[in-house]
């Protein structure tokens, strides 16, 4: 129980790859779920739409944060994309930057590997165990 609260909410550490895209998919299929049942409600009040968004969020930050120390990069890049999306929210006229720095920070996290071995966040991810032939 604590592994996976601390893999959801932690921002230390390392994570690799596929770690954050199972981690992202399983916040787009709750998102998805929570939205379809609470379509009705009104955003602004105090519903367990607007709780489940907040969780998300936080959750979602800290597994970039992971991801890019997975890069030997700092946490605080999310801070860019964070501060452009409210941006876009109120300047329109934003949108393309939001766009180009969305698309780097997804090819860094999704497609880049992490660095090898030990850097300034943590040791290596171990990889997974070679199958024993039959």
């Amino acid at each position: 129980m604590w592994a996976v609260l601390r893999f959801f909410f932690s921002f230390q550490g390392r994570i690799g790859r596929l770690q954050f895209l199972y981690g992202i998919l399983f916040w787009a299929a709750a998102l998805t779920v929570a939205f379809t049942v609470y379509l009705e409600t009104i955003w602004f009040c105090l519903s367990p739409l607007t709780l489940i968004v907040l969780v998300a969020a936080v959750s979602c930050t800290a597994l970039q944060v992971k991801r890019f120390h997975d890069r030997n990069r700092t946490g605080w890049r999310v801070s860019i994309f964070c501060i452009l999306f409210l941006t876009t929210a109120i300047f329109p006229v934003s949108l393309a930057t939001l766009l180009l720095v969305s698309i780097e920070h997804m090819v860094e996290l999704l497609i880049m590997a992490g660095t090898r071995g030990p850097n300034h966040y943590g040791p290596a991810q171990q990889p997974p165990p070679e199958p024993v032939p039959a």
